[in-house]
């Protein structure tokens, strides 16, 4: 199966997806008390289930866990993938995560043609008995962009919309995806729509 593949070959403790030149989103603690005390035995991300798998920095241990999914090297694929999920939830989130540099016009079809291969995947692996497992999924598409103009952005953040309920766009000064993991970052833009209209 698609995710057996990736906890044996990619496996890690890391909590970031890492691009070129230096570029990285990552997942920091929820918990403020918890972030203090990261030095001590106490679990940061106690209540969460987070997997960060790279897919694309030319180590052979991406060309690995990509030939193990079927994915060829000049295909075109995402920087990383981020499993998610928190304790006593039955969702869980597959984030999907391109860093780009450059060429962010690319990005969108780097996120769709990954989201499709694992879907793929996962569909023809877990037949109808894991159908109900596979619509619980939740998947999100996260773009890094660095020097990108805001049309640029805009037009892949509007392709994405085609493909992915949730979507998100930061850059190195709101690196940071975890309240977008977490759902934080849609439950403030609705809570803010929501007081937008009783305004009127």
């Amino acid at each position: 199966m698609p995710f057996t593949r990736l906890l044996l070959i990619g496996a890690t403790s890391s909590k970031c997806i890492n691009g070129e030149k230096g570029d990285k989103v990552i997942i920091a603690p929820k918990n403020q008390k918890a972030k203090a005390h990261l030095g001590h035995l106490d679990d940061p991300y106690a209540g969460e289930v987070i997997l960060c798998f790279q897919l694309d920095d030319g180590s052979e241990q991406a060309r690995e866990l990509l030939r193990s999914l079927g994915i060829r090297d000049g295909d075109r694929r995402c920087d990383g993938i981020i499993f998610y999920s928190r304790d006593g939830s039955p969702e869980r989130t597959i984030c999907l995560v391109e860093l780009k540099h450059s060429r962010v016009e690319e990005a969108a079809d780097q996120l769709i043609r990954t989201r499709q291969c694992i879907e793929d995947l996962l569909c023809k692996e877990c037949g109808e008995p894991g159908k109900k497992y596979i619509q619980r999924l939740q998947w999100k598409a996260c773009l890094y962009r660095h020097g990108a103009s805001p049309d640029e952005t805009s037009k892949v953040l509007k392709e994405l919309r085609h493909y992915f309920k949730h979507y998100y766009s930061c850059d190195r000064h709101s690196a940071d995806i975890g309240p977008f993991l977490r759902g934080e970052s849609e439950q403030r833009a609705s809570e803010g729509r929501r007081a937008r209209k009783r305004e009127r």
